[in-house]
């Protein structure tokens, strides 16, 4: 380990704690100006840039969207872009600590955010902290650009893109090691379908999920029977039968059915349980037969990648993925919000005109919420050499490979930046679950190689 870091291993966990007990989920109903996400994206960057003010590096808040700390000297920048803002905990019985506890047990550190992205973002803090005590020559400047909104929207990049500098290289630790070189294509899609009663049972509600990179880990849906006592019935022995995590309760002349799912990201759905697609199905036994849900059911079912609607499309680098993460009742409409993950030869085209022929044919509208081009860099490229090699010297590890991911980071955001690191090669991502969570000698760790790195680029 690094002399110069093994000094700052309390105070780096202590500076960890203290901004995964701050919970940055984006919360409109609190923006202002200065604060356009809303006061927890606001508190930890203030927190952030007054830390590393501390640790003195000059900082820079661009109107609370991101901010930046930065050393050195010169025309060239070498940057590193880590988020501060957190997806939603979710249910609160799946954790086994609070999560904005940043609770420590037998070597890890538990709550949300804590390795998506917060540990990054003070490793990258003291790797730099590092380098200035070892009194390295900066002939680069060396910046740490924090953003507020990469987990819904990457309004904070776009602002830096339009008022900020652009660097020369860089990266963000926002992935994987040894070092993720291509990323797939993001789209959010909404399905809209018009809803249509039925003689016997009245849909009065149907809310699932809590963003639309979550894979949804409940489902709740309302409705007015006829018969109540029959469908309650049906409807434990269809959680009984299939193995469901649910329940349902009678409110007067209505009845409640809760599905409870498993998060994951939506990157890789494979991981999680999706509540919606679950309680869509439980609708459609259930006598619940409504159009949209016999038409769900045909064209998008359990299916995580695209199958039903012919979509399920692939290149040498990966497969299409897909996540029904939101559904709402929106007056006489239902809407679901889906993340597609797509490959990277293929273009938003390429799977946008056979989703919309598939789906218009059992009668839901399809529109595009937002769009992200895949990314790719050739193992040749030096960024990705220079990386690697820090990673391959701090770890003595010469046998994971660069790969390629279905996830979106920073990389998207401007030219000449990779996603590189913090998780570790075979290391279960638990990001956007229940009790997430990082080791923190792998904190330690990962410090290390962001400084290597820093070196390396320096010299690149």
């Amino acid at each position: 380990m690094n002399s110069k870091l093994n000094i700052y291993h309390n105070e780096m966990v202590e500076e960890l704690q203290a901004v995964v007990r701050i919970k940055s989920v984006e919360d409109y109903s609190t923006a202002s100006k200065g604060k356009p996400f809303g006061e927890g994206p606001y508190n930890v960057l203030d927190y952030v840039l007054n830390l590393c003010e501390r640790l003195g590096m000059n900082t820079t808040n661009m109107d609370g969207y991101v901010g930046y700390a930065e050393v050195g000297e010169g025309d060239e920048m070498i940057a590193l872009l880590t988020h501060l803002d957190v997806v939603p905990e979710g249910e609160l019985d799946n954790w086994e600590f609070p999560p904005y506890s940043a609770t420590i047990k037998d070597g890890m550190i538990f709550g949300r955010g804590v390795s998506d992205n917060k540990s990054p973002a003070i490793a990258s803090i003291y790797a730099l902290k590092s380098l200035m005590d070892s009194k390295t020559e900066f002939n680069k400047r060396v910046r740490l650009i924090f953003g507020a909104n990469e987990e819904s929207g990457f309004e904070c990049m776009k602002h830096y893109v339009r008022h900020g500098e652009i660097p020369t290289i860089g990266f963000t630790p926002d992935a994987m090691f040894p070092i993720v070189h291509g990323e797939k294509g993001i789209t959010q899609l909404l399905f809209k379908y018009d809803l249509k009663q039925l003689e016997h049972v009245e849909l009065i509600d149907l809310v699932g999920g809590n963003a639309p990179n979550n894979v949804p880990d409940k489902c709740v849906l309302t409705v007015k029977p006829n018969n109540v006592t029959k469908l309650v019935d049906e409807v434990n022995q269809f959680l009984k039968d299939n193995e469901y995590s649910g329940k349902v309760t009678v409110s007067g002349d209505k009845v409640v059915v809760v599905i409870y799912g498993q998060s994951a990201h939506a990157s890789t759905p494979e991981e999680g349980i999706n509540s919606i697609a679950q309680m869509l199905r439980l609708m459609e036994e259930c006598d619940m037969n409504f159009e949209f849900v016999r038409a769900y059911n045909k064209k998008i079912g359990l299916c995580y990648d695209g199958f039903l609607m012919n979509c399920n499309f692939k290149d040498e680098y990966g497969i299409l993925t897909m996540n029904v993460g939101l559904v709402e009742v929106d007056s006489n409409r239902i809407n679901f919000t889906i993340d597609v993950r797509y490959p990277i030869s293929l273009t938003i085209e390429d799977i946008f005109e056979p989703m919309k022929e598939s789906l218009n044919a059992v009668g839901f509208d399809i529109e595009t919420i937002i769009n992200k081009d895949p990314i790719f860099y050739e193992l040749d490229n030096p960024i990705i050499q220079s990386l690697v090699s820090a990673y391959r010297e701090v770890t003595n590890d010469n046998v994971n490979q660069p790969m390629t991911m279905g996830g979106g980071t920073y990389a998207r955001a401007m030219p000449n930046l990779v996603a590189f690191g913090g998780m570790f090669p075979n290391e279960q991502s638990n990001a956007h679950q229940p009790n997430e969570f990082i080791s923190i000698n792998r904190f330690f760790e990962q410090t290390e190689i962001y400084i290597k790195a820093i070196q390396n680029l320096l010299n690149l």
